[in-house]
């Protein structure tokens, strides 16, 4: 049994599969970085932020157009956190909107980076609604578009409740036969007499949520959940956990 009170390991990882942290400077092929700073609205008077980004990997100079995939993948993915979440004061569904959305290719020297990014904000069905971006056209999804830069910008100055970073830098994408490594990091008061415990069940949580996100979609072949590694430790300067989970699809 996993003595919880301090960072630790348990499980294995198949040979030449490199740890999380061991690899800080080359992420795995695919996986995702999980930030939270709150795990529900404090009252029905608060709006509540999920982020989500997806890129991946082509080849420089090569002719891309299938952003219409990469959105979907991210607004899938939000709306489906925003299905699991409720009014705290009347257990009603939330209100969803796009606060601010954009598709785009980042230039790299053998590689381009196409990535798409929403900006989810959630709000009590009882308060004023104000509407948010427009679903883009298929047509506007075959080349960069959505918010205006200058509009993020300000935007990437305010917290963000939620934020979910995907990637699938394997080439093709979704070929990789190597474990999905998820990273769980959540913000805390204080790093002192941490029990890890509760935090390894939400991350769990959280790996299991984006495992069945994963698995659902066409194509995919949906094996049960199995966890094959966690490590688990703490930042004491930024008051952060984090848990690295690594399962199989």
């Amino acid at each position: 049994m996993p003595d919880f009170s301090r960072p630790g390991s348990d499980g294995s990882l198949p040979a030449g599969v490199p740890e999380w942290r061991d690899n800080l400077g080359q992420l795995a092929e695919r996986g995702l970085i999980y930030t939270v700073r709150s795990h529900n609205l404090a009252s029905c008077h608060q709006q509540y932020r999920i982020v989500a980004v997806f890129k991946q990997k082509i080849a420089s100079g090569t002719e891309f157009t299938a952003y219409a995939d990469l959105y979907r993948r991210v607004t899938r993915l939000a709306h489906a956190r925003a299905a699991e979440l409720s009014c705290p004061d009347h257990g009603e569904a939330l209100h969803a909107r796009v606060l601010r959305h954009s598709w785009s290719r980042i230039p790299g020297q053998a590689h381009d980076f196409p990535c798409a990014v929403c900006v989810v904000e959630l709000a009590c069905p009882r308060s004023e609604r104000t509407e948010g971006e427009s679903e883009p056209t298929p047509q506007a999804l075959k080349e960069p578009g959505g918010t205006p830069p200058e509009k993020f910008a300000g935007l990437t100055m305010q917290r963000a409740d939620e934020f979910y970073n995907e990637y699938d830098v394997c080439d093709p994408p979704g070929m990789s036969t190597d474990p999905v490594t998820f990273s769980y990091g959540e913000y805390v008061e204080t790093c002192d007499g941490i029990d890890f415990e509760p935090f390894l069940e939400r991350a769990e949580n959280r790996a299991r949520f984006h495992y069945d996100l994963i698995a659902g979609r066409p194509g995919s072949a949906k094996a049960p959940f199995a966890v094959l590694r966690r490590d688990w430790w703490a930042i004491a300067d930024a008051k952060f956990v984090v848990v690295v989970v690594y399962f199989q699809l």
